[in-house]
């Protein structure tokens, strides 16, 4: 009795194990890898699968989301033999979990190695400078050679990124050397440019000012000019005025000889001045006598004579043109 009870539990508990053999529940974003009898049999999507105990066993469970894939920086030459120390960022997937299994020993490690060759490959193209300012360039070409390797094995490489790139101490320094210098020189540059700038500026604002003070000047002396030319117009208008009225003031027969009279006359205080040294008195103004007379007369007729006509003084009523200093 005793035996048989043994027997009934060991059965029941190998039920349970048959049971949970024959059972696989696969999690979301996973496939399970099934090989029947050592040999490859089929993949287990996410959910309730049912196996064949003994025969069918799980070899392989593929994560199917997006993994992340970095190492330690690595010593790399560039083409003008500088060492510098790399490391990248690889995102990938597994596109097909049978292939990524059966195609490669270890696909983690295998990505990493062809990673970092190609990356010294691809260094050793390029010049320091150009290592530095060309990550999109070096990333491009990377990811061209990793899906083209890695699609064999069932991955799908969505991004790679050049991480970090540190050059050698002493190249470090260099570079802050030249950098240093690099921006004395644009400070230079600019400096001197401002400067130039400044002279060009002070050059062409003495210019338009010399132009403005010379047109100025110009316009002053045209304007000074036509009203002296004015002013002498006016003036000869009015003698002309002058005449014309003392011509009509006299008798025809004697006008120009009186006019030359009250002219003559006209010009007496002006040769008493002591600047004079002589004096011609022609023969028919001789008479002074009768110059005063004459004058007397035209003086009579002529009261309202305007003031300006010809610009005419006769000397003072007191002093005869006898007195006059010759």
């Amino acid at each position: 009795m005793g035996a048989w009870l043994i027997f009934l539990a060991l059965l029941g508990v190998g039920a349970v194990i048959l049971l949970a053999q024959m059972i696989r529940i696969v999690r979301q974003s996973e496939q399970a890898i099934v090989e029947r009898l050592g040999r490859f049999s089929r993949t287990l999507d996410s959910g309730i699968n049912f196996l064949i105990p003994v025969f069918d066993r799980v070899v392989f469970t593929a994560d199917l989301r997006e993994h992340i894939h970095t190492f330690e920086p690595q010593a790399m030459i560039t083409q003008d033999n500088v060492t510098v120390y790399l490391n990248a960022v690889t995102y990938y997937r597994i596109t097909d979990s049978a292939k990524a299994f059966y195609g490669v020993a270890s696909f983690r490690e295998a990505i990493e190695q062809l990673i970092i060759t190609t990356l010294r490959n691809l260094i050793g193209e390029l010049e320091l400078d150009q290592t530095l300012t060309s990550r999109n360039t070096v990333n491009t070409k990377l990811q061209a050679v990793l899906d083209d390797v890695t699609s064999v094995w069932g991955i799908k490489v969505t991004r790679v990124e050049v991480k970090e790139i540190t050059p050698a101490r002493d190249i470090i320094e260099a570079m802050s050397s030249q950098m240093v210098a690099e921006r004395r020189k644009r400070a230079a540059i600019l400096e001197a440019e401002g400067a130039k700038r400044s002279s060009i500026l002070k050059a062409e604002g003495d210019k338009m000012s010399r132009i403005l003070e010379a047109e100025g000047h110009k316009e002053s002396t045209v304007l000074e000019s036509r009203g002296r030319a004015e002013a002498e117009l006016i003036r000869a208008e009015a003698q002309r005025r002058a005449l014309s009225e003392l011509q009509q003031a006299f008798d025809s027969e004697q006008a120009e000889e009186r006019v030359l009279a009250l002219k003559y006359m006209e010009m007496l205080p002006r040769l008493a001045d002591g600047k004079g040294v002589s004096l011609v008195v022609p023969d028919k103004l001789s008479n002074l006598a009768s110059l005063g007379s004459m004058a007397g007369q035209f003086l009579k007729t002529n009261q309202n004579l305007p003031e300006e006509a010809s610009g005419v003084q006769l000397p003072p009523p007191k002093r005869s043109p006898s007195q006059a200093d010759f």
